[in-house]
């Protein structure tokens, strides 16, 4: 009887268990600042059921199965976070605790537990190291917060190295060098770990010498014959570089010629080393620079080559002939010109220059040197025109080729459609704030038939559309902290957009109540002046102070060159030696013909109105160029020496007086701004 009731008994309770009346949900909650899943599975983890992703506001886990004991839940964390473990289990048959599986008993009823998981934190220590330039190693300890917290470790500087450690679990170290910094900068660079960054700065090393190339390749050259390429040598350190011998050691067939003086800071030379062999075969040398510098006094220099009997060089390029088909001023053409070797022996690549009528209307940028047999190299044509007139010049490329020794790319530039048409703008120039803004620019054509002109962008800052003969410009916001200038080709006509920077619009203390600030920023933002002082943290301009020649000096070229170009290094007068802060802008302003003084410069003496309009004019079109006849100024007649420059100032609308131009006044460093931007930048 006892049995009966027993069985009668466990019925009814698989019948109460398997009824609906014991529908559950389990309510996972996580008060941990990382993410993750809580699964629920069958016995042993074979099967999931249901997941649900918690929060500190819960999610809920339900299912209509009977609640077999035995089943799991697991708590598995997102990348970047760790799980903490069970807490606060309430009605689940079983006490959750631990970081491992949550065993289920038999529930009664809805239960609710707490699945912590939190977001990994990765320090690092230390956070920054500074080398001296001669390089070092270090390490790095990465502190974690969980022993399941990954991490990795990246640099992208290629003088930093990660030797070991570049990634791991937990806590870590990792191992980097830094290797000798053989530049005259410092430089700074960060290894990144995880959302951690660590700093790494290296001081400007003492070298002065800098050599390039740093090894010559002449390749495959027929025996007999003698090909040459040329080694700069030049000086990056702030005192003078004495080059106290350049030596060849190894094969004979190799062979050097130079006269390398004491070199000035910023001032080169150049030795040219031949290669001609004697027999066939490899042939290896070594040429050895050695001089004073602190950190390699001894540079030596690989030379490689390969006799041969029949090997040749041949040259091809292309295109073979150029034409521009629109003059743009300013902004010019760019055109790449590629060079083919299509023989045997390396070409080796003299030179490479312009020459023709209108050769100082076009530059080229040309880093091919050695071209192996079968190889190609590419150099670009820039086009840099004064006006909008038809162009013609010829490229020369000087090789070893037996093809064509000095083979020449003929150049044409001219306004294909607009020869005889005439173009002028509404304006040639605005400043704007900081802010986002547009504009519109009227063009007015004449000429007879038609023409096709077309407008070309400068920075992507502006972008520019155009319809009939109405250009619209948009500027986009200046978040960059300084003043930009930028320019767009309408017509061949240059129009410059400056716009302020957001921090404010004046760059110097003293030129906020001055008529000349948008110029005096304008030539500022060009890198045409530096000011004139600085005091209690403060840049000055000096508005009304009057220019000396010096400064002159330094202003013409600066607009023309920038700060990096080539100088005579023997002064050409008394009064401005090398240690002379004007020395290499005086010695670059003679090379060019813009004085035209010998032995004294009189540095220091102010320039005069009449002085000015030489310097400027000389600067932009040399001796030779056609300006109006009659007499724009009472006092500046025909037979005044600076007649024709001051005429051509006016004709440029350099210059916008009347009836006077004061020939003989000093010009003050405000009024030498406008001049400047209006000449050299095409602002009004």
């Amino acid at each position: 009887m006892k049995k009966i009731l027993f069985f009668l008994s466990l019925i009814i309770v698989l019948m109460k268990i398997c009824s609906s009346s014991y529908a559950f949900t389990i309510t996972v909650t996580n008060p941990g600042t990382g993410t993750g899943t809580v699964y629920w599975k069958t016995m042993q983890g074979g099967v999931t059921l249901e997941s649900c992703v918690p929060s500190a506001a819960g999610c809920q886990l339900g299912v209509s199965q009977l609640p077999i004991s035995g089943n799991i839940l697991e708590g598995v964390a997102d990348s970047g976070s760790f799980f903490a473990g069970w807490s606060n289990s309430n009605n689940l048959g079983n006490v959750c605790t631990g970081t491992g599986v949550c065993t289920l008993g038999i529930m009664p009823g809805d239960g609710s537990v707490t699945a912590t998981l939190t977001a990994c934190t990765i320090n690092i220590d230390p956070q920054q190291t500074a080398f001296t330039y001669s390089g070092g190693a270090g390490n790095i300890a990465v502190i974690t917060n969980n022993s399941s917290c990954n991490w990795t470790a990246t640099e992208s500087l290629s003088w930093v190295t990660i030797t070991s450690g570049s990634s791991g679990t937990g806590d870590g170290i990792i191992q980097y060098t830094a290797s000798q910094n053989l530049t005259s900068a410092a430089r700074n660079g960060v290894i990144s770990i995880a959302d951690k960054t660590f700093n790494i700065t290296q001081q400007a090393s003492p070298i002065k010498i800098n050599v390039s190339p740093d090894s010559i390749a002449f390749g495959a050259q027929k025996t007999g014959e003698l090909v040459e390429s040329n080694i700069s040598i030049s000086n990056g350190g702030s005192s003078t570089l004495n080059i106290t011998s350049i030596e060849l050691m190894g094969s004979s067939d190799f062979s050097r010629s130079t006269s390398c003086s004491p070199l000035s800071s910023g001032s080169s030379c150049k030795a040219v080393v031949g290669f001609k062999p004697t027999s066939i075969g490899a042939k290896n040398a070594t040429l050895v620079i050695n001089s004073d510098d602190p950190v390699l006094p001894i540079y030596n220099v690989q030379l490689t080559g390969t006799g041969s009997d029949t090997a040749t060089a041949s040259i091809s390029v292309s295109p073979s002939e150029i034409n521009i088909p629109y003059v743009d001023i300013e902004i010019g053409d760019s055109k790449n010109i590629v060079i083919s070797n299509q023989g045997t022996a390396s070409l080796v690549i003299n030179s490479i220059y312009v020459k023709g009528e209108n050769a100082s209307e076009f530059s080229v940028n040309n880093n091919c040197s050695i071209i192996s047999a079968g190889s190609n190299c590419s150099f670009s044509l820039q086009g840099n025109y004064s006006i909008m007139e038809s162009k013609q010049a010829v490229i020369v490329i000087s090789s070893n080729a037996a093809n064509s020794p000095k083979l020449e790319i003929p150049i044409t530039a001219s306004s294909t459609y607009c020869i005889d048409w005439v173009f002028s703008l509404s304006n040639t120039s605005t400043t704007v704030s900081s802010a986002a803004t547009n504009g519109t620019v009227d063009v007015t054509a004449t000429g007879s038939g038609s023409c096709v002109w077309n407008v070309k962008g400068g920075p992507s800052w502006i972008s520019v559309s155009k319809v009939d003969y109405s250009v619209t410009y948009g500027v986009l916001q200046n978040d960059t902290g300084g003043l930009r200038r930028g320019i767009i080709s309408i017509a061949g006509q240059p129009f410059t957009v400056i716009q302020n920077s957001g921090a404010g619009n004046t760059v110097f203390s003293d030129t906020s109540d001055t008529i000349f600030e948008d110029y005096i920023n304008a030539i500022y933002t060009e890198g045409i002046t530096v000011g004139c002082r600085q005091q209690g943290g403060n840049v000055y301009f000096c508005p009304t102070n009057y220019v000396t020649r010096g400064e002159m000096a330094a202003f013409i070229i600066r607009a023309l060159f920038g700060e990096t170009f080539n100088f005579n290094q023997t002064p050409y007068f008394s009064d401005v030696p090398e240690n002379s802060v004007f020395f290499k802008y005086v010695q670059k302003l003679k090379e060019k013909g813009i004085t035209v003084l010998e032995n004294t410069y009189f540095l220091n003496n102010d320039v005069t109105r009449g002085e000015m309009a030489a310097f400027i004019i000389r600067a932009l079109f040399g001796e030779d160029f056609d300006y109006t006849q009659d007499p724009y100024f009472s006092d500046v007649p025909q037979n005044n020496v600076f007649f024709k420059y001051v005429q051509k100032m006016k004709d440029m609308g350099i210059t916008v007086l009347e009836g006077i131009y004061y020939v003989g006044n000093h010009i003050t460093r405000g009024e030498m701004a406008a001049f400047l931007a209006r000449g050299f930048l095409g602002m009004k």
